[in-house]
């Protein structure tokens, strides 16, 4: 409760940085990947290799336990990183593998927004 309260009067921009934070700390001290995740989902998008590359692993991750849920949500974040140009193709393809498990023959949603080069 009291977590909650001072967490609620941070200003946006501190809460990030606290997140972004917590995720180094808990990649530092062996978290999984998952776990690492779940604080970069409320960071600012910088263009990072690591959160993609941490991002990509979660998915991986999730995919095995069966949730694509997850795993989508950590792909189109890692798209809005962005990840490196030579990169994004295998994000976007990764997603669009992801989506079609989770949606069966629907068109994958989430790769329409993502061309494969700007």
């Amino acid at each position: 409760m009291l977590g909650d309260a001072i967490y609620r009067d941070l200003l946006p921009g501190e809460r990030e940085l606290r997140h972004e934070q917590a995720a180094r700390v808990l990649h530092a001290t062996g978290a999984t990947a998952e776990q690492v995740a779940a604080q970069l989902l409320s960071t600012p998008h910088r263009g990072d290799p690591w959160v993609v590359s941490v991002l990509r692993a979660s998915a991986r991750e999730a995919t095995r336990r069966g949730d694509t849920d997850a795993a989508t949500t950590y792909l189109i974040r890692a798209l809005r990183e962005p990840p490196a140009p030579e990169d994004k193709p295998q994000v976007v393809l990764e997603l669009g593998r992801c989506e079609a498990v989770r949606d069966g023959h629907e068109p994958p949603r989430a790769l329409a927004p993502y061309p494969f080069s700007d």
